[in-house]
């Protein structure tokens, strides 16, 4: 995209893998003071990023990839923290594909 006054931003990921340890002895909170999904992120298939410093070109172009691809059924995403923050993940169906581009990913670095 080379939209007029808008610079490339790349994008802010804000959480990955967190030890289940961690997760059930101090959980995440969500807006409302509640303990969200206290083992999301220990399942090493989720993450989350940030979308506050995106301009709006790019928001735009993110929101509809990840609405094509969930449409498909690949992956799925929620707003956390009001539209501020995402948190991604593949589908069930799409889990098995997923973790088996991470492993040849892993061997292919070793």
């Amino acid at each position: 995209m080379n939209r007029r006054g808008e610079k490339f931003v790349p994008l802010d990921v804000t959480a990955l893998v967190t030890p289940r340890e961690y997760e059930e002895r101090y959980g995440r909170i969500n807006g409302n003071g509640k303990v969200t999904d206290p083992v999301s992120h220990c399942s090493g298939r989720v993450f989350d990023i940030s979308t506050d410093n995106l301009p709006p070109g790019e928001l735009e172009a993110l929101q509809f990839i990840l609405s094509d691809i969930g449409y498909y059924g690949y992956l799925g995403f929620v707003e956390e923290h009001g539209p501020r923050t995402l948190h991604i993940g593949p589908s069930p169906s799409s889990r098995e594909f997923f973790g088996t581009v991470f492993d040849d990913a892993l061997k292919a670095g070793s």
